[in-house]
């Protein structure tokens, strides 16, 4: 699966960059895995689970759709206070666009993280979930000539949030959603390990951070 945006090795998140300074990017520490000894500044699972929603019902790691383009908080955010605080704070503070957050039910947690605020800013991280399930967001400045997207088929739109997306099946049977591909700011969100639905639930329930 190809895509836009740095990647580099992991770390300690440190307090926001100065936006005045020299561009740099700020990873996050992985979690060292579900049912493990974390450290403390380690990403955890959440312990919220959404309600149910219409039928058919989800399971218990789905995310309630009823909640789908409304606005939240920093609480929303699925991770630990140090991802919030130190993480997607700093971003949404400092960035003019929108940012969002996955708002995942129990058994998803952070693996990686990075941010970089010069040049419009830009933002990637990545959670894993059960049974190897995994989540990749990609927001801001991070793919201004094109080309980020898997490769895949189109099969319609589907919610991203309060915005519109464009629906993908990409090649290795995961989904992606795609908002403004090309733009200088643009929005792409992909999926592997869950279904349409699941991917359609997940991309409607991101929280857009004001």
């Amino acid at each position: 699966m190809a895509g836009c945006g740095s990647s580099g090795p992991t770390a300690t998140p440190p307090a926001p960059p100065d936006t005045d300074s020299p561009p740099t990017v700020e990873p996050l520490t992985p979690d060292p895995g579900l049912g493990s000894e974390a450290p403390t500044d380690a990403p955890e699972p959440t312990e919220d689970e959404p309600g149910p929603t219409d039928e058919p019902e989800p399971t218990e790691d789905e995310p309630d759709p009823t909640t789908a383009g409304s606005g939240g908080s920093l609480a929303d955010c699925t991770g630990t206070d140090e991802n919030r605080d130190d993480f997607y704070g700093p971003i949404a503070a400092a960035v003019d666009w929108p940012l969002y957050c996955p708002n995942l039910p129990s058994g998803w947690h952070v693996e990686s993280g990075q941010f970089r605020l010069a040049s419009g800013g830009r933002m990637e991280i990545s959670y894993r979930g059960p049974n190897g399930a995994g989540l990749r967001l990609q927001e801001g400045a991070f793919c201004e000539s094109g080309g980020c997207m898997p490769s895949g088929e189109q099969v319609g739109t589907t919610s991203f949030g309060d915005q519109e997306g464009t629906l993908y099946r990409v090649d290795d049977d995961g989904w992606a959603v795609e908002v403004d591909g090309g733009e200088e700011i643009s929005w792409l969100l992909v999926l592997s390990g869950v279904d349409e639905r699941r991917a359609r639930t997940f991309a409607a329930d991101l929280v857009r951070l004001d």
